[in-house]
């Protein structure tokens, strides 16, 4: 009897030590709540890089090539879906995952698809990092990249390697920036960007071009 009663206390205090955790908790709605709080002080938005060479006529952006031999992306050519004679094959491409999403994107999902290599007709895509916003940004532009590392961004190499124009079979990746989180935002899709402009996202253009699929 003796040993029963301390058997039972012994299960009793081992309950109370160890409380059943709680199965129904949901991360992914505590990930938006974290997401809702009140970001700290935005960084200001990097300057854009100084225009190299002759003067320019209206209309949207173009492809140009700085002296430094570096191609920025161009802004009014659709998408191609028949790449052209000496690009790369799509069989090469690897995942480019979003490292941070805007509040009304829930899911990590893959970008696109570039290359962990140089390949023909590709330029580097630049990686930066700002610790005090968290914020991940990507660029082609050497300037570019110059002028965000001078507003405290830290240089993380090359993330990988894209397309500047649609001649490939490569689709437009849009680049965003949140003013007030500080943060940049990078999706293929014309949704996604149109509905973070909706939600107060300045639209920065195409950054690259990369494979869908």
């Amino acid at each position: 009897m003796k040993f029963t009663s301390f058997f039972l206390a012994a299960l009793v205090g081992f309950a109370i030590a160890n409380p059943v955790p709680d199965v129904g908790f949901d991360a992914e709605s505590r990930e938006i709540e974290l997401d809702a709080r009140e970001p700290a002080p935005a960084p200001a938005p990097i300057p854009a890089p100084e225009p190299q060479g002759g003067g320019g006529g209206g209309g949207g952006e173009s492809t140009s090539t700085t002296t430094t031999g570096e191609a920025r992306p161009t802004s009014n050519v659709q998408p191609n879906n028949r790449p052209g004679r000496g690009c790369p094959s799509r069989r090469q491409a690897v995942p480019f995952f979003r490292k941070s999403n805007p509040p009304f994107i829930r899911f990590t999902v893959i970008i696109g698809f570039f290359f962990n290599s140089r390949k023909n007709r590709t330029v580097a895509f630049f990686v930066l990092f700002n610790r005090r916003s968290n914020d991940w940004f990507y660029t082609t532009s050497s300037s570019e990249r110059n002028s965000a590392i001078r507003s405290g961004y830290q240089s993380r190499g090359i993330a990988g390697w894209v397309f500047t124009d649609s001649s490939c079979g490569g689709v437009p990746l849009y680049r965003l920036f949140n003013r007030r989180t500080g943060k940049h935002f990078f999706t293929t899709s014309r949704s996604d960007r149109n509905t973070a402009i909706r939600n107060g996202w300045n639209d920065e253009g195409i950054s690259s071009w990369i494979f869908q699929r």
